[in-house]
C-alpha cells in the first residue's frame, strides 16, 4: 500500500504541474520545463504516516505526448519491489518483470495515472482551487533552497527551488508527509520507455482505475 501511494504521489504530481495555469516561479518553471510533452527525471520519494512509518522509492518517469512511464523501485518490509507503469494507446499496462506478466487495463491516455483533467480532482483534491499561501527558505537534502507553499484543501504543497529549477515537491496531508527529489531532467526520454515486452504473459482485466 504504502507503494502504490508513493505511486500515486509521483502520478499526481506531473498531471497537477500539466493542468493547472499558476503564475507563480515555481509552477511557471515546472510547466514551462514540460512544454513540447517530451521529458523525464529521476526521483527519490520518502513517504511518513502515523506511528513514524516511513517507506522510500525512487524511480524514472518518462513523457512523450500521451506516452507516460513511470518506474519505482522500493524496499516493503525488507522486501525489494519493482514497478512499471505504462500508459499509452489509451490503456494502462502495469509490468511484472519477475513474473513476465503484463497487466492490461482500459483507460483513457494519462487518466489511468491519476491526472488531472482541467483542473479536476486527483487523489480526492480539487487542483483548480490551489492558492499560493507563503514562501520562505527550508532545508532539503542537506541544502537550504527557497520554496512556494500552495493549499488545496487539506494538503501543503511545498516547490523547493534550486537554480531556478524545482528540486524537490514536500506534500502534507494530516499525519501523512511526502518528500519527492527531482534530478537529472531532461527533455529527451530513454530508449525503449514505452515498450510492452512481448514475450509476457498478458493478463487481461475488466476494470479501471
Amino acid at each position: 500500500m504504502k507503494n502504490k501511494f508513493a505511486m500515486g504521489f509521483v502520478a499526481a504530481v506531473l498531471s497537477l504541474a500539466l493542468s493547472l495555469a499558476a503564475h507563480a516561479s515555481a509552477m511557471e518553471s515546472l510547466i514551462d520545463w514540460m512544454k513540447g510533452g517530451i521529458y523525464s527525471y529521476d526521483f527519490a520519494v520518502t513517504t511518513s504516516g502515523p506511528g513514524g512509518a516511513v517507506d522510500k522509492s525512487s524511480g524514472r518517469m518518462a513523457a512523450s505526448g500521451e506516452n507516460i512511464s513511470v518506474y519505482t523501485e522500493s524496499i516493503v518490509e525488507g522486501t525489494k519491489m519493482i514497478n512499471r507503469i505504462i500508459t499509452k494507446d489509451a490503456a494502462t499496462y502495469i509490468v511484472d518483470d519477475v513474473s513476465k506478466t503484463v497487466m492490461k487495463l482500459p483507460v483513457s491516455g494519462a487518466s489511468g495515472m491519476g491526472a488531472v483533467s482541467g483542473g479536476v480532482s486527483a487523489g480526492g483534491a480539487d487542483y483548480a482551487n490551489m492558492k499560493q499561501t507563503g514562501s520562505g527558505e527550508g532545508m532539503v537534502n542537506g541544502k537550504k533552497l527557497p520554496y512556494e507553499e500552495y493549499m488545496v484543501e487539506s494538503v501543503s504543497t511545498k516547490y523547493y527551488m534550486d537554480n531556478g529549477q524545482v528540486y524537490a515537491i514536500e506534500s502534507i496531508s494530516g499525519e501523512h508527509k511526502t518528500l519527492m527529489i527531482i534530478t537529472n531532467a531532461s527533455k529527451t526520454v530513454p530508449p525503449g520507455a514505452f515498450d510492452i515486452p512481448s514475450n509476457y504473459t498478458n493478463i487481461s482485466q475488466n476494470m479501471r482505475f
